[in-house]
This record gives structure tokens, sequence and C-alpha cells, in this order.
């Protein structure tokens, strides 16, 4: 694993890294789909390579309004991102597809995979007196192939081909009464947006748009 970075702070309250690596497998044990999660499958995919960059950054301000009889009033936005390019993941050496009826195929070259070349987290909030936050998230996650053979089009059987790139939304509003007490509440695909996640057991949708509230209390 090689890599080059830099890591900036002009302010206490603003950072910003860049890092460039390079990742050289023998024997790179991946998931097999992109739902992961306990029980996911694994496959070894053999020698690998990857290349890219990472972009990671927050700033936080702070802005006053309002100076009559109520007094101030103190405002903190704040901002973070990170992103993920990742033009090279293939596969290194001799290597051969693990599709059946296609075992005779090469695959030497091709993408890994499960391996979007683009995914980002844009994240804006702001910070209210009396414990009050609210933010709101873009995820986004590029076109990615599912397969070793990189094929595009979707297979009859659902199990292979491209699943094109989406974004989606989140919301989180949260409040702490007390030092030891937050309430939140947070919606996630906003726009209920309906996308593939995965094929490697037929055709699987993404999550729709969840609600959920909670409380979170920590004992001293």
């Amino acid at each position: 694993n090689s890599e080059l970075g830099l890591r900036w702070q002009p302010t206490p309250d603003a950072r910003l890294e860049v890092a460039l690596f390079d990742m050289d497998f023998e024997n790179q044990i991946v998931a097999a789909s992109l739902a992961g999660g306990a029980g996911a499958g694994m496959t070894n995919a053999g020698r690998t390579r990857h290349r890219g960059l990472e972009v990671g950054g927050e700033i936080e301000g702070e802005s006053r309004i309002g100076a009559g009889r109520g007094g101030e009033t103190l405002l903190r936005p704040y901002a973070r991102l990170a992103y993920t390019w990742l033009p090279v993941a293939r596969y290194e050496g001799e290597r051969y597809s693990a599709i059946p009826g296609f075992g005779a195929v090469g695959v030497t070259g091709n993408r890994l995979p499960y391996a979007a070349e683009q995914q980002g987290t844009l994240t804006i909030g702001l910070r209210l007196p009396r414990g009050v936050a609210a933010q709101i998230e873009a995820n986004y996650t590029g076109s990615l192939y599912t397969d070793d053979l990189n094929t595009v089009a979707i297979s009859a059987d659902g199990q292979r081909g491209r699943i094109d790139s989406h974004l989606l939304w989140n919301a989180t509003l949260q409040w702490s009464p007390s030092e030891t007490t937050t309430l939140f509440a947070s919606v996630k695909n906003i726009t209920d947006r309906l996308y593939i996640a995965d094929l490697s057991r037929g055709i699987l949708p993404g999550a729709p748009r969840q609600l959920a509230f909670g409380v979170e209390h920590r004992f001293r």
C-alpha cells in the first residue's frame, strides 16, 4: 500500500485532507454484493490493483444575529465533504471468469464487481442555541459493474449487469435539552427514490424512504 497525502488546517474550524493511494493485493477477499452486511457472501478476487484519490474536509462558521432586547442568537453553520475517485480497480495477472459457462473467458484488466468509480457524501448543517441542530446530507454512488465480465445490460435472471449511479438525500434534526439527553428525528432517502442496490441474488431495490425517531441518554 502506497499513499501520498496532504493535510491542511488553515484555521481551527477548517481542515482539508487529500490523498493519492495505490493498493496491490495478492488475494483480495471482497464482498460478493454491494448490499454487504452480516452474512454477506464473500469471494476471492485474486490479485487486484486499486488506484485513486480521496478528499475529505470540513468547515464550521459562526454568525450572530439580532441585538435587541432578546440578545444575540449564535448560529454555527458547518459543512463536511468525503469523496473517493477510484479510476483503477481491476483484476491483475492471469484471471478467468467465475461465471458458470464463461470459465474460459479471460477477465484480466476488467473492473472489479461493485467497485464504483466515484462515491461521495456532502453534509450541510446548522447548530442553533439550546442544543438544537439540523443537517441535510447527499450521498452519491457512481455506476458499477456487478460481475467480472463487466456486463452492461442486466441479464434475464437479474443477477448480472451494470447498476446505474444514484443520489440519495437524508436529513436529521436533533435537540439536546441537557448534557446527557438527546432527542432526534431522521429521514433517509427523502425523495423515496427507487434504485437498484444489488444484483447478486436478483434485482434487489435499495431501501425506500425511512423515518426514525429516538432518544439517547448518557448516564454519568
